[in-house]
């Protein structure tokens, strides 16, 4: 046997308990859901061996489910095709200063598109933050949209006149000295 045949497979035998151990936690669980997912339920902690679709149905049948879907459903949009190179842009208002950004992308993606790295200051420290996770989750990316503070950039859709101001927190240390007051 060859240096190069036996070479080829020596990673594939190394990394075969780990590769199996990954396997077993990932199906296992999933595993059991898809099986428990089917069970009936009485509500008190036990399962019955009974099979049906009755989970299932109340799930699609609930509104709170409803709502909860709909809003999610904004996440897999398909994303405007290009036409003929120019997408269509919106004008908005941006710190005073008149802009134009892709239509149809939230607030955050447009002010990064349009090189604003701050978004907001620290009250704490007064360092600059701006967004994280693009998903409503890290409250990095507040801005002023029309009057309205503290609304989170990632989760709104730019529209045509749109008035955004980045929030420009006094720093902490201003604010114990007697300086501006941090609630407006």
């Amino acid at each position: 046997m060859s240096s190069q045949s036996r070479g080829s497979w020596v990673p594939w035998a190394l990394s075969a308990p780990a590769l199996a151990l990954f396997l077993v936690m990932l199906l296992t669980p999933l595993g059991l859901t898809a099986v428990l997912s089917f069970h009936v339920f009485d509500g008190i902690g036990t399962i019955s061996d009974d099979y049906s679709l009755v989970n299932y149905l109340e799930v699609l049948s609930d509104p709170y489910y409803h709502e909860i879907f709909l809003r999610t459903e904004s996440l897999f949009r398909r994303l405007p095709e290009k036409e003929t190179g120019a997408e269509r842009e919106i004008g908005m208002d941006l710190d005073g200063m008149a802009v134009r950004v892709p239509a149809g992308i939230s607030v955050a993606a447009a002010l990064l598109l349009l090189g604003v790295d701050r978004f907001r200051a620290s009250a704490v420290s007064g360092m600059p933050r701006a967004p994280y996770c693009m998903m409503g989750v890290c409250f990095e990316c507040l801005v002023e949209i029309d009057g309205e503070p503290n609304q989170q950039a990632c989760l709104v859709t730019v529209r045509d006149g749109m008035r955004v101001a980045t929030l420009r927190t006094p720093d902490l240390a201003e604010f114990m000295r007697g300086g501006e007051n941090l609630h407006g």
